[in-house]
């Protein structure tokens, strides 16, 4: 490996780090049907993934805004009893892992999952023997992204910004990073992003790639 141009990799971790969309989706269907809503096609409920949940529960034609927080309670609920490791590392996050921290480079999390959650994931997969900062959305929802990754290079004592990336899978991970002034690599295995010219151009990101390893490669 060669020397690394960034002393910090923040990592988006739903569809970055983990497929975490089999326990995500079925406590998102749970939580619909416990409320009596339409049931949305599975291509809005993929939707989910990654945004804040008040968000995309109020973005449902059917639900109205007092209902909103009942359910983001009642998914945490059934996701956190019955789904939370129901997830899989995408191939080839491990070796990453493994490289960077053999060559003393941080890493970090910055995720719209709770933080309890995210911290509870990272460690039954096994990844905080690598990743030991994990910023996730509080309670109340009021940290945005660029909040969260702000949290993270503060954590990580990583005050300079150009040796910090951003490494996430959708558009919010994107602007984020631009926000916080850092360089962003935009994965395509996730859940919103793809090569296309209009994603390329739109995130403003360094590189795109296809699986962990390419970003292994580009190190």
């Amino acid at each position: 490996m060669q020397n690394s141009k960034y002393e910090l990799y923040i990592f988006d971790m739903d569809g970055t780090l983990l497929d975490t969309s089999p326990g995500i989706l079925r406590a998102i269907r749970h939580t619909i049907d416990s409320f009596h809503k339409e049931m949305p096609e599975d291509d809005v409920l993929k939707k989910f993934i990654g945004p804040p949940l008040r968000l995309s529960f109020a973005a449902l034609p059917d639900v109205v805004m007092n209902e909103v927080d009942d359910m983001v309670v009642a998914f945490r609920k059934q996701y956190s009893e019955h789904e939370l490791f129901n997830a899989s590392l995408y191939d080839g996050i491990q070796q990453l892992c493994e490289c960077l921290h053999n060559n003393n480079v941080k890493m970090a999390v910055a995720t719209n999952k709770p933080e309890t959650f995210a911290k509870k994931i990272i460690g039954h997969f096994k990844l905080d023997k690598y990743i030991n900062v994990v910023c996730g959305a509080d309670e109340e929802g009021i940290l945005t992204k660029a909040d969260l990754i702000y949290r993270a290079m503060e954590m990580s004592q990583t005050y300079d910004k150009s040796k910090a990336v951003m490494v996430g899978d959708t558009m919010g991970d994107a602007e984020a990073a631009y926000e916080c002034g850092l360089d962003f690599i935009g994965v395509k295995y996730g859940f919103g992003l793809s090569d296309n010219k209009e994603d390329v151009i739109r995130t403003k990101a360094i590189r795109m790639v296809a699986s962990p390893r390419d970003i292994y490669r580009m190190i």
